[in-house]
């Protein structure tokens, strides 16, 4: 009788407890669709904003594109072209003209409506940067910003040689444009070597008795030269200051002031005849000419400058080497500056003494003048 009521009790009690368990995983399950629902709805909503967003790209790059295609068929706006200058497009600026610049950097952070070039420096595009056109960057850097917007093709060419690396030997020199830098005194070199040997060829040329004299005082007293040329080049520069404050002291020689620049004119054509002598005298004695009968001839100068600068050339020629080879770049480059400057020294004092006597050649210089002999007498038989 226990056991029945026992088992009367426990069916009651779960027959009591199976509607609430079933309510409870009803409600469960409810829960999870519900979650499940909401979870699709906000995937479905991020679908739709990337759409939106990547129409809205496709639109604004439609029509820069429309924009770029219009100038192009209407006409060019022109181009906005710096040198030697940086450019900045601040935000909220729009430019029209295509932006080009030669040996400066450019910041954009406002609207180009058409390309961006910049050589020999580098492009800084801020995150509210617009650039319909393309950017073009040559022997520089791009530092772009994630949000900046091209519609145009993005060009960074780097410029780079086996020389141009970080060069620090001797300190002072820049590392990144140490090649420029050479190539640039390379090219300086070249011109002063081409200018130096028209005038001294044009020297030669128009005054021939002029330039015989100073070889002949060269030859006679290469010692005294070389004193009164480098006195020449110390003094001149105070003696011009004292003259200048002489002609302004006395109130009267103040117009004489305009003279000034033609007396330094003088002295550096003075300076030329007597570097066109040196290198003349040194190509006769290489052609193995007789300069006292023949004279100082242009072929002369042009062989005597061309061996008198050619130290200097390959020292310029060796400092775009590496930089191991810097230092006997360096001796190589010395050498040919002290020959240069040794040759004008004494050009310009022996110069300087013909003008100071301007009585021509010193007799003591020249041989004298062997009279050829007389043919012989044919024999009377």
């Amino acid at each position: 009788m226990k056991r029945v009521l026992l088992w009367t009790v426990m069916s009651a009690c779960l027959l009591g407890l199976a509607p609430s368990l079933g309510a409870q995983d009803e409600s469960r399950a409810e829960r999870e669709a519900r979650r499940a629902a909401e979870r699709l709805e906000r995937e479905q909503e991020r679908v739709e904003r990337a759409q939106q967003r990547a129409a809205e790209q496709a639109r604004r790059s439609e029509e820069r594109l429309q924009r770029r295609l219009n100038r192009q068929f209407d006409g060019d706006d022109g181009a906005h072209i710096l040198l030697g200058q940086d450019y900045e497009l601040p935000e909220g600026s729009t430019t029209t003209e295509n932006v080009v610049i030669l040996g400066g950097s450019a910041t954009i952070n406002g609207h180009a409506e058409n390309d961006v070039v910049v050589v020999g420096g580098s492009i800084r595009l801020g995150p509210k940067s617009v650039v319909d056109g393309d950017v073009s960057v040559v022997g520089g850097d791009l530092d772009r910003d994630p949000a900046a917007q091209v519609a145009g093709e993005v060009h960074v060419a780097h410029v780079s040689v086996p020389w141009s690396r970080d060069w620090r030997w001797p300190a002072g020199f820049p590392g990144v444009n140490r090649f420029w830098w050479e190539g640039a005194a390379l090219a300086f070199t070249m011109g002063r070597f081409a200018l130096v040997l028209f005038l001294s060829i044009l020297f030669v040329t128009l005054a021939p008795r002029g330039t015989s004299s100073i070889a002949g005082r060269l030859v006679t007293g290469p010692g005294v030269s070389s004193i009164a040329g480098f006195a020449g080049e110390i003094l001149f520069a105070p003696a011009m200051v004292c003259l200048a404050v002489l002609l302004i002291i006395t109130i009267v020689g103040i117009p004489l002031l305009a003279g000034l620049p033609l007396v330094a004119a003088a002295f550096a054509l003075t300076w030329v005849g007597g570097y066109a002598a040196v290198a003349g005298l040194l190509g006769a004695r290489l052609r193995g000419t007789d300069w006292y009968v023949h004279g100082i001839r242009p072929v002369d100068v042009f062989i005597g400058s061309c061996l008198l600068s050619s130290i200097t050339f390959i020292g310029q020629v060796l400092m775009l080497s590496p930089g191991w080879l810097a230092p006997f770049a360096l001796m190589v480059r010395g050498t040919g500056w002290m020959i240069e400057y040794i040759a004008w020294t004494m050009g310009l004092g022996a110069a300087l003494l013909v003008w100071l006597r301007p009585n021509g050649f010193n007799p003591g210089s020249v041989p004298p003048v062997v009279p050829p002999l007389p043919s012989p007498s044919p024999s009377v038989t």
